[in-house]
């Protein structure tokens, strides 16, 4: 009966479909969960090390400055706040201004912060971002943009879970709430990550007139990013499984990167005729990285040429890249990619209908991360040369529809070969096998004046599950309804949202690293999470209710949704973000 149910379920996910209400990204626990895309085991990063990223720019509402013709101009010059509070004191506060300085100036400065307790006792993580840009787009013929953000994140993940929000139920293998609040985290454990960013921009015109222009410039950045772990509490479960032999009364571990860089490039474009047009960049680029992990250093200059172009016409769109570093931690490493759109969507009238289509490929060869090869810490020293990682990857999409309606088919594919990841036992491993991956999917939108869904079913597979297991199937779905009050002055939009993954072998937490390690002992899935809300639009202002996972203890009361990762309680969450003109 209770699959029976869960099969009903997930059918209704398939039907209904998405609002604009704003993509509220969904958490387990403390940290983003299942992406509803293939994702490859690296990240290419120029010192092999991985940007650890808790805000992006969607998070903190971070706008590129709009280059401006005229004071009159508006759209760059606005103000945002936002704030979120959820149970068990989660909040987020978002401010943000923007404002021209004159008709070649623009500045932006803004503050994130976000306070997430977590669902285990004593557990907390906040975040702190400010940073600000500044545009200047006329100085004795030159223009400049600098930016620079800091960011400090801590993270106190003490272990238990809190019996007042979950329930556990007798059929959990005979185990009681203490043995399985044991398996989460820490005790007395900390963690802080702390980065500081630095970029300057510096362009000049060379050549221009109504048929091409020509561009030369200049770019620095500089980068710094620690990371540092301790506990204070050897006897934790958690600690002692992993302590093994060594007979050491703490841990400590800390890993940091530093890094510095410029980079030359020389831009070109080309007016063919009315239709079409042709963008060229090429540059070279010089990093300094100095990376340290408590006694193991490594320090290198990673050079490389990258070439770019872009051919776009009425009809379609080429894209090309291409990167290859020469010298360095990454000397050897290659990246190519390219794409082809054709058709449009876009049309003025919501019921002219447009076709869409768009293929892509990728290919990479580059080096394993840093943190897989170099590490000194509590469980010895680890000194590896991997070979390169390979990955290939090609995909495309096709869509028909409208700006009321559309529906969309696609696929992706990747190969990846001689892929490095960690175990339980806090060891990397290189597989010489071949993983290949393949993703179909399809998506079905509409927009209309009273009812908005949207709904994306994907089907992922790979030859090696045990090795790098993902969700067979994964449905993201929303439906909601839309109503315009007081003489349309306030709109009220009220509506569901949905996800399910089927049952795989989820990856468990390091949080030594901040990285995933592979298991194939227990699969974890076949969940169902559903979050109703509804929002109130009154002019520049939002208000929203979300009452979020109202589904938990439904099909299982089971707290843990991955090794050491709790699944969300039922919980309400109130927004409200207010964006008004300065």
């Amino acid at each position: 009966m209770k699959s029976l149910f869960t099969y009903i379920i997930f059918l209704y996910l398939i039907l209904i479909g998405s609002s604009s209400f704003g993509q509220i990204v969904s958490k387990y626990g403390n940290l983003n969960w299942v992406d509803d895309s293939l994702q490859g085991f690296h990240s290419s990063h120029f010192s092999g090390f991985r940007a650890m990223d808790f805000l992006n720019e969607d998070a903190i509402g971070y706008y590129n400055l709009v280059q401006r013709d005229s004071l009159d101009d508006d759209t760059s010059s606005f103000s945002r706040i936002s704030y979120m509070l959820g149970a068990n004191a989660n909040q987020k506060l978002t401010a943000l201004l923007a404002r021209p300085i004159s008709d070649d100036q623009n500045f932006l400065v803004y503050f994130n912060r976000l306070a997430y307790p977590g669902w285990m006792a004593r557990s907390f993580s906040r975040g702190t971002d400010i940073g600000g840009k500044y545009s200047n787009l006329d100085i004795g013929g030159f223009i400049i943009e600098t930016s620079i953000d800091a960011f400090i994140k801590d993270n106190e993940m003490n272990g238990g879970l809190k019996g007042d929000l979950y329930s556990i139920s007798g059929d959990q293998s005979q185990r009681d709430f203490g043995s399985i609040s044991s398996d989460v985290f820490l005790n007395q454990a900390y963690w802080r990550r702390t980065s500081i960013n630095g970029d300057v921009s510096i362009e000049k015109v060379i050549s221009n007139n109504s048929r091409y222009s020509l561009r030369a410039g200049l770019t620095g950045n500089l980068h710094s990013l620690k990371f540092v772990y301790s506990d204070e509490s050897p006897d934790s479960v958690f600690y002692s499984g992993f302590k093994g032999v060594n007979n050491v009364e703490s841990f400590r571990d800390s890993i940091r990167t530093f890094s510095t860089g410029t980079s030359l490039f020389l831009d070109y474009s080309l007016q063919v005729d009315t239709n079409k047009i042709l963008n060229a960049r090429t540059s070279v680029s010089v990093d300094i990285v100095d990376y340290s992990s408590n006694s193991l250093s490594k320090n290198f200059i990673n050079a490389s040429l990258e070439e770019e172009l872009d051919y776009s016409t009425n009809s379609y769109v080429f894209k090309a890249m291409g990167t290859y570093y020469f010298t360095g931690f990454n000397s050897g490493d290659i990246h190519l990619g390219t794409s082809l759109g054709l058709g449009s969507l876009g049309i003025p009238s919501a019921f002219s209908v447009g076709f869409g289509f768009k293929l892509f490929g990728n290919y990479s060869l580059v080096e394993p991360l840093m943190i897989y090869q170099l590490y000194d810490g509590q469980f010895g020293s680890v000194r590896i040369d991997y070979e390169k990682t390979r990955s290939l990857k090609a995909g495309g999409t096709i869509v028909y529809g409208s700006k009321l309606s559309s529906i969309q088919l696609g696929v992706e594919t990747e190969s990846l070969k001689n892929a490095v990841f960690y175990l339980e036992d806090f060891t990397s491993v290189q597989s010489n096998k071949s993983i290949n991956l393949i993703s179909p999917s399809i998506s079905c939108r509409f927009d209309g004046e009273r009812f908005r869904s949207h709904s994306k079913v994907t089907y992922q597979f790979n030859n090696l599950d045990t090795l790098y297991s993902l969700p067979n199937w994964m449905v993201n779905s929303d439906f909601s309804v839309l109503f315009r009050l007081f003489k349309k002055k306030v709109g009220l939009e009220i509506g569901v949202q949905g996800l399910f993954f089927s049952d795989y072998y989820a990856r468990g937490y390091l949080p030594m690293v901040d990285q995933m390690y592979i298991q194939n002992d227990k699969r974890y899935g076949e969940y169902i999470q559903i979050d109703p809300f509804a929002r109130a639009q009154i002019q520049s202002v939002d208000i929203s209710f979300r009452y979020i996972n109202v589904t938990y203890g439904l099909f299982s009361d089971d707290p843990l949704i991955a090794p050491g990762y709790p699944i969300l309680p039922r919980y309400l969450q109130i927004t409200i973000d207010w964006k008004f003109k300065n």
